[in-house]
This record gives C-alpha cells, sequence and structure tokens, in this order.
C-alpha cells in the first residue's frame, strides 16, 4: 500500500459510486479531477476520464472510471462496498496510511467553515448509519 493509494481511495470512498456494483466511478469538477489523474498515473491505475458541462453549471466535470483490469480494482471495489462498516477499509489500509485515507476522504466529502466570528467548523458527510469510529 502506498499513501497515494490510500488517498485516492479515500476520495473515491467519499465521492465515488460503483456502477452495476462493479465499476468504481469519480464524478467531479474538472480541477479536482485532475489532481486525482496525476495520482492515477503515479500508481500506473489504468482509467478512462469523459469530460462534460452539466446543466446549470459553469465548471467543467470529469468522470473517472477505474478499469476493470486495472491492478488495484480489486481493492477499489471492496472498499466502495464497504460504506457503512469501514471494516475493509481498515484491514486493507492499516493504521500506517489511515491518515492519507482521512484527508481523501475529507477531500471528497468534507467542508471547512470559519464564521463572521472566526469560529472554524470541520464538518465530514455521509451517512447517520455509517460507523464513524475510524475517524475518532
Amino acid at each position: 500500500m502506498k499513501k497515494e493509494l490510500a488517498y485516492l481511495l479515500g476520495y473515491f470512498y467519499a465521492d465515488g459510486h460503483l456502477r452495476h456494483n462493479k465499476y468504481p466511478i469519480l464524478e467531479v469538477v474538472r480541477s479536482d479531477g485532475d489532481n486525482i489523474i496525476k495520482y492515477l498515473d503515479l500508481l500506473k491505475i489504468k482509467y478512462t476520464t469523459k469530460y462534460r458541462f452539466r446543466k446549470n453549471s459553469k465548471k467543467e466535470q470529469v468522470s473517472i472510471n477505474i478499469c476493470q483490469d486495472s491492478k488495484y480494482i480489486n481493492i477499489f471495489i471492496d472498499t466502495m462496498k464497504d460504506k457503512l462498516s469501514m471494516n475493509k477499509i481498515c484491514n486493507i489500509i492499516k493504521n500506517k496510511y489511515l491518515n492519507y485515507f482521512i484527508r481523501g476522504f475529507f477531500d471528497g466529502d468534507g467542508c471547512i467553515n470559519i464564521s463572521k466570528n472566526n469560529h472554524c467548523r470541520l464538518y465530514f458527510y455521509g451517512t447517520y448509519e455509517q460507523d464513524w469510529s475510524i475517524i475518532f
């Protein structure tokens, strides 16, 4: 496991989905996608991309699909199927790179809010059924 892979798994976990339960796909704005693509290229993970503009959006979107013949395909599928318990994620990533997974997760579904009074709030988005113990 490399830290870049742990980061990608976190990002796909947060923002991706499995098409037909076996094709890991991530749809994000192009600027975010360009960063994801850099890591995919670094790790030599096979993928395809499609670019488009959504209705009522001025930002170009990119859809990134991990190819079935990629050497990491099963790790992506196992991670994304484990959305509630996170048991497989902890076994796959181990403690050494868990912080990179959480960073990817935060970049995909996190938010920092600073109020007018300079109060800072950190948000993670998901479902109430998730086991959030991985973060604490």
